[in-house]
């Protein structure tokens, strides 16, 4: 709510869960009863703000038709600050300051993370196909299929090995492709 171009802000209600995980023993409260407080000097109001009176409240807990009546109360207070410094309490501290806080952590927390994943990952794989590149190196012969040796490790040797006609492999494969998206 604003007045005045002054934010104010209040809870309209609660719920009340009772001690209880069950959503059946919830209690749904809506609160009647709003202060306000208007901090003014001369005729400029220089701050507002709204406080509720968790004592007056209405149970809204069974879905029937009920009965609310909303009371307000108004607190004027004399002041001697100045009207042109009512906004600096908004602009030096904000009241969500903590929640960007939260927010930045979650977000280096989770960039770290992704980061170690990243580098675990790269190490993995590097250390792997370093000892395969290593064992293709020591081996000039053509590599029998052992029992133990499962995967692309049986036809590494047809896979490194270039195709007999590349430049007819190459151009069919680029009509067709050229063919394929006409």
């Amino acid at each position: 709510m604003y007045y005045d171009d002054l934010p104010m802000w209040s809870f309209l209600g609660k719920i009340d869960n009772q001690g209880s995980a069950s959503m059946d023993d919830y209690k749904y409260l809506l609160y009647t009863h709003i202060r306000f407080q208007i901090l003014f000097n001369k005729d400029r109001i220089i701050d507002i703000s709204a406080r509720i009176r968790t004592s007056e409240s209405v149970d809204l807990t069974e879905d029937k038709e009920t009965y609310v009546e909303f009371v307000y109360t108004v607190y004027w207070k004399k002041v001697d600050f100045l009207f042109e410094e009512r906004m600096a309490k908004y602009l030096v501290t904000s009241s969500l300051t903590h929640f960007a806080v939260y927010r930045l952590f979650s977000i280096i927390i989770s960039s770290v993370t992704v980061v170690l994943s990243t580098v675990f990952l790269v190490k993995f794989y590097i250390h792997v196909l370093k000892k395969d590149f290593t064992l293709r190196g020591l081996h000039d012969e053509k590599l029998d299929c052992n029992k133990e040796e499962r995967g692309w490790k049986c036809i590494q040797d047809e896979v490194f090995t270039h195709p007999v006609h590349k430049s007819l492999l190459a151009a069919a494969l680029g009509s067709g492709t050229q063919l394929l998206t006409m």
